[in-house]
């Protein structure tokens, strides 16, 4: 399988600081979310898995009782898949890979986080590492049936390191031994993955492959002038400028190992005992002027895929 360094630049960049709906699924790791999983997810006016799929329009809401006479997926045919054959398999097509990764640091140190994700319920936040597989559909339809996510909490695992060429913050880039972190997968698409790659499992490919990940300031001209032709002009000097910072990766999926200013990644509030700090509306907190600081400020770094490979 070839696999080749591809732009994201057409999947609109919404998400993130100048997106609430990022900030609160930060606080939720990487489970997917369904819709039309819970009552009343089909007429509430709201996109629940955050895929820009709104209610009815959602594949997963076809045939409930909120959305009767509604053709729910995207083709010209009567089965409930989003293909326009007439079998009701979704002829699922991995197409692209993404790579994305978190973590709390305190004093320029990883640190393990806590969120609470529901009143009362708290969970722990390492530094997770996240491989997305996904149909070119996910993007345009959305939902689990064209995604497959496998994710680790790589905090035990993780070695501070220097590659050459690096950029950003002393100390803040990190190598691990994919085989001794447990993976995790999520979507429905992971078996059609694992054909994909010739793999038994999309976990045991995770588990195979060994990168590096960093984080750093936006002092990379190219990254920048890329990002900012990506987002809106308002939005970047209101919300975006000063505050994203560059996640960088070194890997050899393209066939050698290469460090690429990659991701970009914003910063969030923690608190002395380390938990996300959210609004009183469950949004996390920026922590301004993140991105430009000549060293790593304390908080929960979330990188978002920016870059990506076509398969």
């Amino acid at each position: 399988m070839r696999i080749e360094l591809v732009s994201l630049f057409m999947i609109p960049l919404t998400l993130g600081c100048g997106g609430e709906e990022e900030e609160k699924a930060a606080a939720g790791g990487y489970d997917m979310r369904v819709e039309g999983s819970e009552s009343g997810d089909c007429s509430d006016g709201a996109d629940n898995d955050l895929d820009g799929i709104f209610d009815c329009d959602e594949a997963e809401c076809l045939g409930s009782p909120d959305c009767d006479d509604v053709d729910a997926d995207a083709d010209a045919d009567a089965d409930a898949d989003a293909d326009a054959d007439a079998d009701a398999d979704a002829d699922i097509d991995i197409s692209r890979l993404t790579i994305e990764w978190s973590g709390a640091f305190v004093d320029g140190e990883p640190v393990m986080a806590t969120a609470e994700v529901e009143p009362g319920e708290i969970e722990f936040r390492g530094h997770e590492i996240a491989w997305w597989f996904t149909d070119d559909r996910y993007y345009s339809i959305g939902g689990a049936s064209y995604a497959c996510v496998v994710f680790a909490d790589v905090y035990d695992a993780m070695v501070t390191t220097e590659p050459d060429g690096w950029t950003g913050w002393d100390d803040m880039f990190f190598t691990y031994d994919p085989g001794a972190v447990e993976w995790e997968s999520d979507g429905d698409a992971c078996d059609a993955a694992a054909a994909a790659f010739g793999v038994s499992t999309m976990e045991e490919y995770a588990a195979s492959q060994i990168i590096g990940f960093g984080y750093g300031p936006m002092n990379d001209p190219e990254f920048e002038d890329a990002l900012f032709d990506s987002v809106d002009a308002d939005e970047w000097a209101s919300e975006w400028e000063g505050n994203a910072h560059i996640g960088w990766l070194w890997e050899s999926l393209t066939g050698e190992f290469v460090l690429n200013a990659f991701n970009y990644g914003f910063v969030y509030e923690v608190d002395s005992a380390w938990g996300l700090v959210a609004d009183d509306e469950g949004y996390l907190i920026d922590v301004e002027g993140s991105g430009d600081a000549s060293t790593p400020v304390d908080g929960y770094y979330r990188t978002r895929a920016f870059y990506g490979y076509t398969l």
